[in-house]
């Protein structure tokens, strides 16, 4: 076989699309930049591991040290809050005497003074009226009322205009301020 000699013709090497570079130069800086928050990311993993590490050895610590000043706390709320039932269960609802006033004045009585003692639900009113027929009609709305006990008629007095002045006093029963 005869020896030929080849002569291999160098083709020209084909270029790239232009955009080519730029979306290599792209996705490689895509890639570099994950790569650089992947690593940040992970440091931050480490760091924060170590810090709940530490908050769970404070909280174990605190939660032994805690545990009697809790419960100290636990009973004085536990005392105030018994307090507070004993207010709720005997608490007074003393606005009910407005409504009960609104029941027991007569139209032509105007009542000037007002004196109520919680301690013995002894009420005193002072007042004017008309005359003496008002004073009586009134006295028997109050002695016809069955909260009322021990009514008292006093300081009657008759004034230079005419009109009667009285006090009347009474207690409540104790039930009237419970329901």
């Amino acid at each position: 076989m005869p020896k030929q000699d080849f002569k291999i013709i160098p083709k020209p090497i084909p270029k790239a699309p232009w955009w080519i570079s730029y979306v290599l130069i792209g996705l490689s800086s895509v890639l570099v930049l994950i790569l650089v928050i992947y690593l940040i990311i992970g440091s931050q993993v480490d760091s924060l591991e170590q810090s709940k590490e530490i908050v769970n050895k404070q909280i174990i610590d605190i939660r032994a040290l805690g545990a009697a000043k809790l419960e100290k706390e636990l009973t004085g709320i536990v005392r105030e809050v018994d307090d507070f039932k004993i207010i709720l269960f005997d608490h007074r609802i003393t606005s009910k005497l407005f409504d009960f006033f609104r029941e027991i004045c007569h139209s032509q009585v105007q009542f000037s003074d007002l004196s109520f003692n919680e301690e013995d639900n002894r009420i005193t009113l002072s007042a004017i009226t008309e005359s003496f027929k008002t004073l009586g009609e009134q006295i028997l709305i109050l002695q016809n009322k069955e909260e009322i006990q021990d009514l008292g008629l006093s300081n009657i007095s008759l004034g230079k205009d005419g009109k009667v002045g009285f006090s009347v006093s009474f207690f409540l029963s104790e039930a009237f301020f419970k329901q």
